[in-house]
């Protein structure tokens, strides 16, 4: 799967599980870890496979194992202590009182500007980031379960089960993707990428028409 249907269908994995655990959708920062996640596997194999460190490029973190590690890490290390998740509410608007309060003071709103971008990404960054890479394996994976290959995805379970190499990964992984945007048509899955504008656009239309924004909830 190309890197622009990995993120579609990474969006719509989140609205999903959005809609079911009743959360509000991520806006603007909050959408960047889960690009991320989405993109994370290739970003970690293509090249190293590239560079000879790898013997596939759907291999170390392409594996459930090596998502495991990953997303267990950053749950632990963006988790916010216990005192900091019960007085969440109350630092917020302190937040807001000192954003106001600095307006007139350049410097000091650029840095309350940087903390709030930090703050939003932060909040949203280990469920985002898990369900974006949790998208992407299971992009590259579903058509070959679905036809009964399970040999060829057996890279989900690396390094249980040894990967063969690929001649493709002889190619640098920016050059492929030149090659693969050339027919941008030809390479996405369109009806993915189409349906996630549809209902990224519907949804914020939907907000906009009610006075608000969606973002994600605090708690």
């Amino acid at each position: 799967m190309d890197p622009v249907s990995h993120g579609a269908l990474a969006y719509l994995l989140y609205v999903g599980c959005a809609f079911i655990s009743g959360q509000r959708l991520p806006l603007g920062w909050a959408l960047v870890p889960l690009a991320i996640g989405s993109q994370l596997p290739d970003l970690i194999d293509k090249p190293l496979a590239y560079w000879g460190v790898l013997v596939y490029g759907r291999s170390l973190a392409h594996s459930v194992f090596t998502m495991t590690v990953i997303c267990a890490s950053v749950w632990r290390l963006t988790r916010p202590p216990r005192a900091d998740r019960a007085d969440r509410a109350d630092r917020a608007d302190r937040a807001d009182r000192a954003d106001r309060d600095n307006r007139t003071d350049q410097a000091a709103h650029a840095h309350t500007r940087v903390r709030r971008i930090v703050t939003a990404i932060r909040h949203p960054l280990p469920a985002a980031l898990t369900i974006g890479y949790l998208a992407h394996l299971i992009g590259d994976s579903w058509a070959l379960i679905a036809r009964g290959d399970w040999l060829s995805a057996r890279f989900l379970l690396y390094p249980v089960y040894r990967i063969p190499a690929s001649p493709s990964d002889d190619i640098a992984p920016w050059i492929r993707l030149l090659e693969l945007y050339r027919e941008p048509a030809a390479s996405m899955q369109l009806e993915l990428v189409a349906g996630a504008a549809i209902v990224f656009f519907a949804l914020r239309i939907r907000a906009y028409r009610r006075g608000r924004w969606p973002h994600q909830q605090a708690g």
